[in-house]
């Protein structure tokens, strides 16, 4: 967990000047460009997969208002990825106990000798 001194504060904020990444809690993080623009970022995985969200201008958004919204996103990224997964090992039943049929079907096309489709032990 990160400690309450690596957090962001408001007058950091609007301190900075130098180009970077900030980083906060919950994948959130400001960017500060070389012009000067100040964005907030957020950085989640999906599904093993790394994404980056846009969430807006520094200036225009308050730091507590966008650490709502990264808690928010961070909860949710949480849910889609616990639903993908029981979704997966759902099909991945399901595509066990359908497989000998699909198999045959497909199978049975491809090969086109019926010596070879009776040795294989598949049902016709």
């Amino acid at each position: 967990m990160i400690s309450r001194m690596n957090k962001l504060t408001t007058c950091f904020i609007e301190k900075i000047k130098q180009p970077g990444k900030y980083y906060d809690i919950h994948g959130l993080f400001l960017r500060v460009y070389p012009a000067g623009s100040k964005n907030w970022y957020q950085r989640l995985t999906i599904n093993g997969k790394r994404h980056e969200f846009g969430l807006g201008n520094a200036n225009i958004k308050s730091l507590s208002n966008v650490r709502k919204e990264a808690f928010k996103n961070f909860k949710n990224s949480k849910i889609v990825k616990n639903n993908v997964r029981k979704h997966q090992q759902r099909n991945k039943y399901l595509a066990t106990k359908e497989m000998p049929l699909v198999a045959t079907k497909s199978n049975h096309l491809n090969w086109g000798n019926d010596f070879k489709i009776r040795n294989t032990g598949w049902r016709i």
